[in-house]
């Protein structure tokens, strides 16, 4: 019989179920809050007095996901404006600026964007079907440095395996005395195989860093067990960014990148598929979050 001052926890996955102390507990850092899940399968967890949550019967229902929804997004409310603000933004910094104060502006550019975009995520994981105004950029920390730390941190973390086997081709031509050829089976095979899975596995590990706002949920036993959770709507997600990418691909191919409204007309399709996937990705938690139990 467990003490007290000691009680008993339940993992709320029904697949594992542990029963476990509190200083078994592993803790989650979120967004002013301290998520205790469990240290075996990562889910979350409950007192073993609590009763179960009693199913409401009236639920509003969340959106479909759907491409149509996504692609007409980023036009509604302020969200023009904001679409029209970073077309001109990126699109004068991606031209080039003079040195010094041109890293300046070009970090303050893609802060405010990446800002924006994890603003779209929250607030359509939150139940907003409007797009969001112009992020806040008081502080340059807060709203400016830490959400580009959080994307470049967060894609390096999922494309790391891929970088450490190109490396350890690297090592293993330099010691056997090899000429290091990337056209090579074992080359281009083992990176194009590794990237296209940190590819699949990227969306769903950006979407726990923005709803946790760490990187410290960039881990395979959340992100993959999410991904097996919510697998078709999940590449539904997966197809749309793979055929907005199409599309700037063909866009590039056809309009040269040196007309100066070829190239601001492609940072808009950048832009826009952005918001549209980071809609997408919103949406996905909002129709899902019991599924997914993140919290």
């Amino acid at each position: 019989m467990s003490d007290a001052s000691d009680p008993l926890w339940r993992c709320r996955d029904a697949h594992c179920g542990a029963v476990l102390h509190t200083a078994e507990l592993k803790h989650v850092i979120a967004p002013g809050i301290t998520v205790d899940v469990c240290p075996r399968c990562g889910s979350p967890v409950k007192g073993m007095d609590e009763p179960e949550p009693v199913a409401e019967t009236g639920p509003t229902p969340a959106p479909p996901v759907s491409f149509a929804s996504a692609l007409v997004y980023p036009f509604r409310g302020g969200g023009l404006l904001a679409l029209g603000l970073g077309t001109v933004l990126v699109g004068v910094v991606a031209y080039g600026l003079p040195f010094l104060y041109g890293y300046i502006v070009t970090i303050f550019v893609y802060g405010c964007a990446c800002n924006y975009l994890f603003d779209v995520v929250l607030t359509s994981a939150n139940g907003e079907d409007k797009p969001p105004g112009l992020p806040d950029f008081s502080d340059w920390w807060d709203d400016i440095l830490q959400p580009i730390l959080l994307v470049v941190s967060t894609t390096v973390l999922c494309f790391l395996p891929t970088l450490l086997y190109f490396i350890g081709y690297l090592w293993h031509c330099w010691y056997e005395g090899w000429v290091p050829d990337p056209t090579e089976p074992a080359c281009a095979w083992g990176v194009l195989s590794l990237s296209l899975l940190s590819l699949l596995y990227y969306p769903m590990a950006l979407l726990a860093a923005v709803m946790f706002n760490t990187t410290r949920v960039v881990d395979p036993r959340l992100v993959i067990r999410s991904i097996a959770r919510v697998l078709r709507p999940y590449a539904t997600v997966c197809g749309f960014m793979v055929l907005m990418t199409l599309v700037r691909v063909a866009f590039r191919a056809l309009v040269p990148d040196n007309l100066l409204l070829g190239h601001f007309v492609g940072v808009t399709l950048k832009l826009w598929g952005a918001v549209a996937s980071m809609r997408l990705l919103g949406l996905l938690y909002r129709a899902h979050q019991s599924t997914l139990a993140w919290f």
